[in-house]
């Protein structure tokens, strides 16, 4: 009895041993996956001078219609699956909308001074 009550412990800590090495390789390939992916995203973030470039035309072309516009290229950059230029064009739109706030803060604090 004792022989066949110490296989059993010996299999179940084998087991256990053969468990915590599979959960342990699982947890560095995700790890890698993740440190990979991240370092993708900042590799290939927007550039804040392209950004700036690219703002700035858009107003000079479209004027207040540059919202729509950016608004419709980011919806087909999102149905085409295209992250980077989503991205780029959320960056886009992040600097319109402080340009935009820029403006009315400037307006109000000019309309307070009257």
């Amino acid at each position: 009895m004792g022989a066949l009550s110490y296989a059993v412990g010996r299999a179940g800590d084998l087991l256990i041993g053969a468990w915590m090495l599979w959960f342990g390789i699982g947890l560095a390939a995700g790890g890698l996956v993740l440190f990979h992916d991240e370092w993708r995203l900042h590799r290939t973030r927007p550039r804040s001078g392209e950004v700036r470039a690219y703002a700035d035309g858009l107003v000079a072309r479209h004027g207040h219609e540059a919202f729509r516009i950016n608004g419709d290229a980011m919806a087909a950059a999102r149905h085409a699956g295209t992250v980077d230029r989503y991205r780029f064009l959320i960056a886009v739109s992040e600097t319109l909308v402080a340009r935009k706030r820029a403006e009315a803060r400037s307006t109000c604090a000019s309309a307070v001074d009257r």
